[in-house]
């Protein structure tokens, strides 16, 4: 338990950025150095603020899917607090979330369209779906809603300007709202329309109670540890990390290095990183700045096959010899390997993944 251990993980493996506090997994805060505090809660706004007022809540919706099934529901459920508080206020809820990573516009399997019924469920009131998140169809709907209505608006990610941060987008994306409810602490790191941009078009712009919870406890965990201090940062790059492990160089007893960017360290220590990714153009502050003089464990998840099944954690000192799969060892090597470290032997690899099939 984090709490029991003060181990504060920093992106474990739950995409890029990912965070872990308490027992819920979340991602990072910022590049920044610092841990800035939000200023003010949804809680601070009374109902005389929020009556018949239309909100703007970025949750995190991003939910595991199964066709259209949800196969977890986790991330709705820690979105109901501030919803519920919202609704009880007599404001006009509307929610902003993404969901996967649509390449190129709308794809109807990554559709927000199954959280509607399931969030109407946890709510106990109709979850009205919104055709889009911009635009006259979204407007139509807002002008029907009424106090304590709640809308679900479309996936922000199915405009390539939600993660560019264009301030076109973020501006017909606040259009239709008076005030602004940040509660996705999974992408509150991620300057994007949806997160950072529609702050520019929207006042107040306040923090929901999950971002809050989450933000009092990252400041409480790293202010007055428990000690021993361990910090686990992972993710794809490093190049978004430097900034949060040199400051928890200085607070922390022991960084424990996970995620597709332990290749980059090892890199940086000369040691072989077969085929995966490594950021060249960080080699050399990760070298100087991150390694020289210092050791470091490198957790890395790497069985995965290609229908998805489950995946086993590896810890390990030092350097990789040749994983299989995309990075390409023989079974007889990784059994070995994973007995050592697990006490259980490693399955039969599948077929060499692609990288992205590789968890990272």
């Amino acid at each position: 338990m984090v709490a029991k251990t003060a181990t504060l993980a920093l992106a474990l493996f739950g995409g890029a950025e990912a965070l872990t506090i308490g027992a819920a997994p979340m991602r990072s805060i910022s590049r920044s150095c610092n841990i800035e505090m939000a200023k003010k809660s949804v809680g601070d706004l009374s109902e005389a603020d929020l009556k018949g007022k239309r909100v703007l809540v970025r949750c995190d919706l991003n939910v595991p899917l199964d066709g259209k099934t949800i196969t977890d529901d986790t991330r709705i459920r820690a979105s109901v607090p501030t919803v519920k508080y919202l609704v009880e206020k007599g404001a006009k809820v509307l929610l902003s979330s993404h969901l996967g990573r649509p390449k190129s516009g709308p794809e109807d399997k990554f559709s927000l369209g199954p959280v509607a019924p399931r969030l109407s469920e946890l709510l106990g009131k109709d979850v009205v779906m919104a055709p889009d998140c911009i635009g006259d169809g979204v407007k139509e709907c807002v002008d029907k809603m009424g106090d304590g209505d709640v809308l679900l608006l479309e996936n922000t990610r199915f405009y390539k300007e939600e993660e560019k941060n264009v301030p076109e987008f973020a501006e017909k994306l606040a259009a239709n709202a008076d005030l602004f409810v940040n509660d996705a602490f999974g992408t509150a790191h991620r300057a994007h329309g949806s997160t950072e941009g529609v702050t520019k078009y929207l006042s107040p712009s306040v923090a929901g109670f999950l971002l809050q919870k989450e933000l009092d406890y990252l400041d409480g965990a790293v202010s007055e540890p428990k000690r021993p201090f361990a910090a686990i940062v992972g993710g794809s790059k490093v190049s978004s990390k430097i900034g949060v492990i040199e400051s928890l160089m200085e607070k922390v007893d022991k960084i424990v290095i996970g995620g597709g960017m332990v290749f980059t360290f090892l890199k940086a220590r000369g040691l072989e990183s077969g085929s995966s990714l490594v950021e060249g153009d960080q080699l050399v502050i990760v070298g100087d700045t991150l390694v020289t003089g210092r050791d470091f464990d490198a957790c890395l998840d790497v069985i995965r096959n290609s229908a998805g099944d489950a995946t086993r954690l590896i810890v390990f000192r030092g350097g990789v010899k040749n994983l299989y799969g995309n990075l390409g060892a023989s079974e007889e090597w990784m059994q070995g390997f994973v007995a050592s470290k697990t006490g259980a032997p490693a399955p039969a690899p599948a077929a060499a993944a692609p990288a992205d099939e590789v968890s990272a």
